[in-house]
């Protein structure tokens, strides 16, 4: 009976060995080791593109007594007759975006008496303000624009940015270069070392925030602007990619 006993826990001691020696193997297979013989390069690609849509905004300020309706209504007539001008010269609805509107009541103050006693200040007036947001798609006619907002009703104008409307396409044309110029390095490489380049086993970009070289700016009011349509330059703006690649060895 004791020889019996024996024999089973032998049997089931190799079945158990066998098992845990498959489960080795398996995850061995299924988990190829990290290749140990790699190398590291670098690249940069730039392209410099010439934007393509300008932004500016500009505000419609009126200031007065304490009839809120009269001043609401002469702030809304102003501004609606600046996006009336801009519709007319070609700027779409869906470019024109209304970013704030904000009414500030204005206080008449009163001094002290001798005995430190101050009167509460009281509302004198109201300001209204309405600030809008302009896109323009044809950079021909930006100067004129910018003067004839002001010479329809807005206060100041401000904010005068270029940009490349299209951001991904130019990043894309910057990352096929420097994923080129990162190969080309990597080819240097193995060859003053002698090797072959295997596989690559990884790739990290970097995309910088573009770079402008833009002219023109600046704030308008009514008091500068004078009418007349001041000259602007888009510039260029730069985009840069970096990409940071490792390769096997061969």
């Amino acid at each position: 009976m004791n020889e019996k006993i024996k024999d089973c826990l032998g049997i089931a001691l190799i079945l158990g060995t066998l098992s845990v020696a498959y489960v080795g193997v398996k995850f061995t297979t299924s988990y190829p080791p990290y290749p140990g013989r790699t190398f590291s390069v670098s690249g940069k690609g730039e392209v410099v593109a010439i934007p393509d849509v300008g932004r500016f905004s500009f505000s419609v300020l009126t200031e007065g007594g304490t009839d809120l309706e009269k001043l609401q209504k002469e702030n809304t007539d102003k501004s609606n007759a600046v996006i009336a001008f801009l519709k007319d010269n070609n700027v779409d609805e869906e470019d024109i975006k209304s970013e704030s509107y904000n009414v500030y009541p204005t206080y008449q103050y009163y001094e002290c008496n001798p005995y430190g006693i101050c009167p509460p200040a009281k509302i004198s007036g109201y300001r209204v303000e309405h600030s809008v947001s302009v896109t323009v798609r044809n950079l021909e006619a930006v100067g004129i624009l910018l003067s004839g907002v002001v010479e329809n009703g807005a206060n100041t104008v401000s904010g005068i940015n270029f940009e490349v409307d299209d951001l991904d396409k130019v990043e894309n044309e910057a990352r096929i270069a420097a994923i080129a110029n990162a190969q080309e390095k990597a080819k240097a490489i193995a060859g003053a070392g002698g090797f072959r380049i295997g596989k690559i086993t990884s790739i990290y970009t970097v995309n910088p925030d573009p770079y402008y070289y833009a002219k023109g700016g600046g704030e308008m009011s009514t008091e500068s602007a004078m009418y007349t349509s001041p000259q602007i330059e888009p510039g260029s703006q730069k985009v840069s990619v970096t990409v940071d690649i490792t390769y096997e060895i061969k």
